[in-house]
């Protein structure tokens, strides 16, 4: 099979190059900003998508990265702020949520954490929550099992 990578132009806003075997996406897919800069990569093996998929902001700064199996969400997915603060960190097993997820404020704050077994919340999730003119944080704790919610709103 023939090996081969494709330029697609989008006119004003940058362009792709696809890698090919045969008339399969296998290897990188990278989307490039009109200033050469990277937009978007992702991996492909044999027509699906495997392995990473990464963006990057407009500074070139990395903000979401994430993994693939089979197509399928497979592995941590990790999503930085504007600043390079950890935002939100989810594992995944073929396509459901599973593990520790977690997210963070722009300061690195702990503002969200709960489990998710096999797609389903279980257990406590604690979340920190701000009141609209952002002078107070409550936190507010929620108690799952097998992905039903077993308490009222509590604040703690």
């Amino acid at each position: 099979m023939e090996r081969r990578t494709e330029r697609i132009d989008y006119r004003r806003n940058g362009w792709a190059e696809i890698q090919h075997l045969g008339d399969q996406k296998d290897g990188l897919w990278t989307v490039y900003r009109k200033d050469g800069s990277k937009h978007w990569e992702r991996e492909y093996v044999t027509g699906q998508q495997n392995g990473y998929e990464r963006t990057w902001d407009e500074g070139g700064r990395l903000i979401d990265e994430k993994w693939f199996l089979d197509g399928e969400l497979h592995g941590v997915w990790r999503i930085w702020g504007s600043s390079g603060v950890l935002r939100q960190l989810s594992t995944f097993v073929r396509g459901e949520q599973d593990g520790l997820q977690s997210w963070w404020d722009e300061a690195g704050n702990v503002v969200a954490q709960g489990t998710v077994t096999a797609g389903v919340r279980e257990g406590t999730f604690v979340a920190a929550v701000c009141n609209a003119a952002e002078t107070a944080t409550k936190r507010m704790v929620l108690e799952w099992r097998g992905g039903q919610l077993l308490t009222d709103l509590h604040w703690g």
